[in-house]
């Protein structure tokens, strides 16, 4: 079976990563980590995702000259680490259009923590996908536990895919299982994306519980090969 990664981080290294990929995404958070790790793993099997510090024009500069070296594969958007309030998201969307369009969005759509003012805002994403229908926007996470307001919402866009990351892991023994079968019996597989989130959860048991739920659905090889390998190369190789 081959497997890529949308969605890792190396924050505190690689050891424990326990999966065979062809391809990885790993996302940095912080620019300060970007500078001090990214050079650590430059090959051609590996993207880079930088945040996108929308608030600073020499730090949206420096994004932009990364991108324009192919050093940068994708942009991030994270609500919560980036503390970003209702009101400066018309900021932010104003600002993407300094990003190449070409350049795929991941939108952090895990709900956690007592911050709730910086939780992830699902309008704000329906902003930006009603602004730049054209850009490639991945929802991390799938939308947590909110996952089938973000189903509903977000699943007949061809521009839009679900990455699985993280949830596969903290919510298989939820309530939320039941939309997780939903979105994978409903959703396009063209559309769902794996990724583990890895160190923040287990690579290999992710995987395991994707294939669990893939049998039970009695989805096919083809299909599982568009969610486990393909839709990545979609993603960041076209």
């Amino acid at each position: 079976m081959r497997l890529n990664d949308s969605h890792l981080h190396i924050s505190s290294g690689i050891d424990d990563y326990d999966i065979d990929i062809s391809f990885r995404n790993i996302i940095y958070n912080y620019i300060e980590e970007y500078n001090e790790e990214s050079d650590k793993y430059r090959d051609s099997s590996t993207h880079h995702t930088l945040i996108f510090d929308f608030r600073s024009t020499h730090n949206t500069k420096f994004l932009i000259d990364e991108i324009k070296a192919n050093r940068v594969h994708g942009i991030k958007i994270h609500s919560r680490i980036q503390k970003i309030l209702p009101d400066e998201y018309d900021l932010l969307l104003k600002r993407l259009n300094e990003i190449p369009e070409y350049i795929p969005i991941t939108f952090d759509a895990f709900y956690d923590g007592p911050d709730v003012m910086y939780q992830p805002s699902m309008t704000a994403l329906g902003k930006l996908v009603e602004i730049y229908p054209n850009r490639k926007v991945i929802i991390a996470h799938s939308g947590g536990y909110e996952m089938l307001k973000y189903f509903f919402h977000f699943r007949t866009l061809k521009n839009v895919y679900f990455d699985l990351s993280l949830s596969l892991h903290y919510l298989k023994d939820s309530s939320v299982k039941t939309d997780l079968i939903k979105l994978l019996k409903f959703v396009n597989k063209e559309r769902i994306i794996f990724g583990t989130d890895y160190p923040f959860a287990p690579a290999s048991g992710q995987v395991d519980t994707l294939l669990s739920f893939f049998e039970e659905l009695d989805i096919s090889k083809d299909e599982q090969d568009l969610v486990f390998y393909q839709n990545y190369l979609s993603v960041f190789k076209s």
